[in-house]
């Protein structure tokens, strides 16, 4: 799936998204008499990222505890298209439980007021844990 976002606050090129933002905060003081005074910031933001990140080492401290084999063991299942019989019949290896691979997040709406959420993952570039 791919997503494009037409704004002014985002420009593509062939190597990279970048998208502007306005953090807009507060700053609070309190004066001798203990009088607060409020005033609103704005503060600029520039983000970037790469459109096609490359490869990724992981060093996994601590592989022989629980987290780190589970991870592996994960990776590996779904790489290799694992499956296993159960008394419910054929289980596949999948990524449910992934934040980033197994989440989707509301997008917006059409103009018949259709909610479309989308895969997290195919929002921002990710590597592909298969990979």
């Amino acid at each position: 799936m791919s997503i494009r976002v037409n704004s002014n606050t985002v420009q593509y090129s062939d190597d990279t998204i970048t998208s502007s933002y306005n953090y807009q905060t507060t700053e609070v003081t309190r004066d001798a008499e203990g009088k607060l005074s409020v005033t609103p910031k704005d503060m600029p933001l520039m983000f970037r990222t790469k459109r096609n990140p490359g490869k990724v080492g992981l060093m996994l401290v601590g592989w022989g505890g629980n987290n780190g084999s589970t991870c592996t063991a994960a990776i590996i299942a779904n790489k290799n298209k694992m499956t296993w019989e159960t008394k419910n019949g054929t289980q596949a290896s999948n990524y449910f439980g992934s934040v980033t691979q197994a989440s989707t997040i509301r997008m917006g709406q059409t103009a018949d007021f259709e909610e479309i959420f989308v895969p997290l993952k195919s929002v921002v570039p990710m590597v592909d844990p298969n990979e």
